[in-house]
């Protein structure tokens, strides 16, 4: 009977018909009697075993160095400027506000949140209309505009926001009201949808 002890990796071969070897670490071979067997043998297969070892480990090294990383995706200025607008939640509407510290109308935190990211737009919700290029709903990004219609006793381009993606926009809706965000298929303002627009150099 061939008796192994202390092993910690298992891996079986024959060596002869009296020796058994264990291609891993850790591993004494002994007779019946207890005694070594084969000892130079043992120790080239376990040299050898060692330097396979040593090979494997350096060619997944390899392997793993070789692997293409994943492109680091760039943030647009339009992304930015959705960001600087979610920072305005909760401001005051003002009627011709610009600013953070007067409070902001509809246009006024549009153009306000492009201009930190040093793109300019126009004053007024109909001028940022015409300005803008029209992206159908199904391909609006973060950062796009989005427009209203006869929203209230006037007519044309009424309203704007900055869609945030998954069917929200940030807006200043009203007198009375703060910055807020608000859905896109909201009863209201699905009613008086006119599309979505998208700022000259803003996916840069």
């Amino acid at each position: 009977m061939i008796n192994l002890i202390n092993t910690k990796c298992i891996g079986l071969g024959v060596l002869s018909l009296s020796t058994l070897f264990l291609t891993g670490c850790g591993s004494t071979i002994q007779t019946k009697e207890g005694q070594p067997q084969n000892i130079q043998k043992v120790k080239q297969i376990n040299k050898q075993i060692h330097k396979n070892n040593l090979q494997l480990k350096k060619a997944s090294i390899k392997t793993i160095k070789k692997s293409p990383k994943a492109p680091i995706r760039k943030v647009t200025k339009a992304e930015r400027a959705a960001w600087v607008a979610q920072k305005q939640l909760n401001i005051p509407y003002v009627w011709g506000g610009t600013k953070p510290s007067s409070g902001f109308d509809c246009s006024g935190l549009v153009q306000y949140s492009y201009k930190v990211n040093k793109l300019t737009l126009p004053r007024t919700a109909s001028q940022q209309y015409a300005s803008t290029k029209r992206i159908p709903t199904n391909q609006a990004r973060k950062g796009d505009l989005v427009f209203f219609k006869n929203t209230g006793k006037r007519r044309g381009i009424t309203h704007v926001g900055i869609y945030l993606g998954n069917g929200k926009f940030i807006h200043a809706p009203r007198k009375g009201k703060t910055v807020e965000i608000t859905k896109v298929e909201d009863k209201f303002w699905n009613k008086h949808l006119a599309g979505f627009g998208r700022v000259s150099h803003s996916l840069m």
